[in-house]
């Protein structure tokens, strides 16, 4: 199995959200009938279409440097830095406004930009990937591994070397949709 396909099946594979919304009933509570849209009075949100959300670039940055355990403007991120328009960031002084848009080219360019990172010994001193897995995905996502997920990745790198595991695991976190995607 090459990378480009073990990162596109984790990639979807963790991309689908795990959360709650709103936590567990409460049982003491009295029962409320359910309401239909036109019951109620509240204005609703605006749905931008079918189109995911890019986090704003500064946010993704943050997000990546805060897993490597760099500051922002540590030499490892300067080639997501100098990449910073491409990946949706504005720049005032030339008329460009940022985009939340996620496109193909963007994706492509994020993984790009991401390898320095994941290959860098800063990171596998860090976590070491798969045994660090638990701790790489708390660290990127603000949350426990599900065994779905850990059982997933491992079959996506089954049969790759150690470096191609580490990197198609790290890929595949860095450009999963909970990490980029608002």
């Amino acid at each position: 199995m090459g990378i480009a396909r073990a990162i596109t099946l984790v990639t979807l594979v963790t991309a689908g959200c795990t959360g709650t919304i709103g936590g567990q009933a409460d049982p003491d509570a009295e029962e409320t009938p359910a309401t239909t849209p036109s019951d109620v009075d509240e204005p609703g949100f605006d749905n931008p279409g079918d189109q995911p959300l890019l986090l704003p670039f500064w946010v993704r940055l943050a997000r990546v440097a805060d897993v490597a355990g760099v500051t922002e403007d540590d030499p490892l991120l300067s080639t997501l830095r100098a990449k910073r328009v491409d990946l949706g960031d504005h720049d005032h002084a030339n008329g460009i406004q940022a985009s939340q848009l996620w496109n193909a080219s963007r994706m492509k360019t994020w993984v790009d930009a991401l390898q320095p990172v994941c290959a860098s010994d800063q990171l596998r001193d860090r976590f070491l990937l798969p045994a660090d897995l638990d701790g790489f995905i708390e660290a990127a996502y603000g949350r426990v591994a599900t065994d779905d997920e850990k059982a997933t990745m491992a079959l996506a790198v089954e049969g790759l070397g150690p470096d191609a595991t580490h990197q198609t695991l790290c890929l595949a976190i860095f450009t999963s949709a909970e990490f980029v995607i608002q």
